[in-house]
């Protein structure tokens, strides 16, 4: 009786011992949200994120307002701490994405990667390649040598492409792609842009008007409700020298056989002008007048270049006409 009195004490004892410790396990093993699962390769934790006691996330989560992603084992992607300076790429679903230490998906951020920088778009993915436009500005992204999209730069140029020509003589701190001018961190020219001398003293200042994705305009061209002209091809005229793309002014040209003026802030000039010591008379379209004009109610003559007769007598179809200093004919 009393062996059998021991056992059945020693029963009892166990299960009360169990019944205190089963609770406890239950609650450790059933913990959900974040775990540790040990450390990884490069010291930091390895992390998984349970929904239930048993049952871990994978694939993308967004916790916290910021988005994750768990491999099919349930360990949380992140950047490794090593010795490289640069983002580590994950590819999900055959698009890029990258994350920092903690997990956290980058989005709307540039990186730098080995062959120069890329972007992670709003969605987290790397840019495609081709044109994006990035905080009003527009880029071109190019695959490299690692297989990552690259936004082309001055500096990654010449390294892929062999050579990174200048956009224009005077313009040096450009550089050209496929006929389309960026400046040196990539972003395509675009409005307005300054040319700089590139270090010759010609004593002027150039101009360019750029469309979007670096665009250059040649031609004519209304800006602000202001017509400008710029060259299609270098041009020196009135002895001042015109590079490629630049905006013409204070000068006179001729364009498609026609004599046009334009003022020091290269505005497409009207009505009565005086360059280089002649006058013209030049229509709502800009082009100089030649032959007679009357202009209110007096009689003027232009030759063919559109320079007035003035204080000379001109024969014209066989006769002779007067022209005072003023330019005004005296025997219509």
């Amino acid at each position: 009786m009393r062996d059998l009195f021991r056992k059945t004490c020693a029963a009892v004892l166990v299960l009360c011992a169990l019944v205190c410790i089963i609770p406890y396990q239950v609650f450790a093993a059933g913990k959900t949200g974040w775990r540790q699962e040990g450390k990884a390769w490069d010291g930091l934790y390895d992390w998984r994120y349970y929904t239930t006691s048993t049952t871990y996330v994978t694939g993308w989560k967004k916790i916290g307002g910021k988005w994750y992603y768990f491999g099919s084992d349930g360990i949380m992607f992140r950047q490794h701490i090593n010795y490289e300076t640069y983002v580590s790429v994950e590819v999900i679903e055959g698009k890029k994405y990258a994350f920092n230490t903690s997990g956290q998906m980058l989005s709307s951020k540039w990186e730098g990667m080995p062959g120069g920088d890329t972007y992670f778009t709003s969605d987290g993915s790397m840019v495609d390649q081709g044109w994006n436009k990035i905080s009003g500005k527009w880029y071109y992204f190019v695959k490299d040598s690692f297989g990552n999209i690259i936004k082309l730069c001055k500096d990654n140029c010449s390294r892929l492409y062999g050579k990174c020509n200048m956009f224009t003589y005077y313009y040096s701190d450009t550089f050209e792609y496929k006929g389309r001018a960026f400046r040196q961190n990539g972003d395509a020219c675009e409005g307005w842009v300054q040319g700089v001398s590139n270090g010759y003293s010609d004593n002027k200042t150039h101009w360019y008007y750029f469309l979007q994705k670096g665009e250059a305009v040649t031609g004519w061209k209304k800006i602000g409700g202001t017509w400008y002209y710029f060259v299609p091809t270098q041009t020196s005229t009135s002895g001042l020298w015109f590079d490629r793309c630049e905006m013409v002014y204070d000068c006179r040209i001729s364009i498609g056989g026609k004599t046009y003026i334009f003022g020091k802030g290269g505005q497409m000039l009207t009505g009565w002008q005086k360059a280089y010591g002649v006058w013209y008379y030049l229509s709502a379209g800009g082009e100089a007048v030649t032959g007679w004009k009357k202009i209110s109610k007096k009689w003027y003559w232009f030759d063919i270049t559109g320079s007035m007769a003035a204080g000379r007598t001109v024969r014209i179809n066989g006769k002779d006409y007067k022209f005072n200093s003023s330019g005004v004919c005296t025997n219509p």
